[in-house]
């Protein structure tokens, strides 16, 4: 069985607005419909699992309903992070996944996944355990230490930026999180990952595939979609 978990939790702080951003209306669908969408069209995917906060459970049910959306078969309750509303999401998959599954973890505000991406993701999991999307970095990456000084220049060749879904046997993301060892700086799934000792190998994803995070954002997807639909 192949798992999408869906992440759309999220509070958006940094977007601002009364309606998180995952919910705005886009070319006349709320933006998370297009991630969930890709998911329910993948020959590959069997079944997805949202994760959500309680207050917007009748919006997430309206979008699932109204689209036809069969394969989201559970909706889990999102924690105060993005660690803890995956660990909710991996507590349920234990009751239903088994240990070789793929579990594919998106970000619900990243629309414009696609087959491309999924498959090769599930590819990749099923080879190697674990893998991350991710793309070169275009930009010369800086380390600061105090947001004052440069404290280091890494190769640019060596540097990517990190994208979803990122994907997994479930034993193994399992695994992840139940060592999980409460590390706030862990900010995604392949972080928990490596520090069990797992290698995480990188699917390269597409420029497109950008995560609305400010309004700016949101005008390139807006702009980016109207050609795909």
């Amino acid at each position: 069985m192949n798992y999408a978990v869906i992440l759309l939790a999220g509070s958006g702080q940094r977007f601002g607005g009364n309606t998180p951003k995952q919910f705005v209306e886009v070319a006349g669908k709320p933006l998370c419909y297009y991630s969930i969408s890709a998911f329910q069209r993948n020959v590959l995917i069997d079944q997805i699992i949202l994760v959500i906060q309680k207050e917007y459970y009748p919006q997430v049910a309206k979008i699932v309903v109204e689209n036809n959306l069969n394969k989201v078969k559970f909706v889990v309750l999102g924690g105060k992070t993005r660690k803890e509303s995956t660990h909710n999401a991996i507590n349920y998959l234990a009751s239903v996944a088994k240990d070789d599954d793929i579990v594919l973890i998106h970000d619900g505000d990243r629309p414009l996944v696609d087959d491309e991406i999924i498959e090769k993701n599930i590819e990749m999991a099923k080879e190697n355990g674990a893998c991350t999307t991710a793309i070169p970095a275009n930009d010369t990456i800086i380390m600061s230490n105090d947001a004052k000084l440069i404290n280091e220049v890494p190769s640019r060749k060596y540097c990517f930026q990190v994208q979803t879904p990122q994907s997994f046997k479930f034993k193994i993301i399992k695994e992840a999180h139940i060592n999980e060892i409460g590390d706030e700086n862990v900010t995604d799934d392949a972080q928990l990952v490596l520090k069990i000792s797992h290698p995480v190998y990188l699917v390269i994803g597409k420029r497109s595939l950008l995560k609305v995070t400010t309004k700016e954002d949101l005008d390139l997807i807006k702009a980016l979609i109207s050609q795909e639909y």
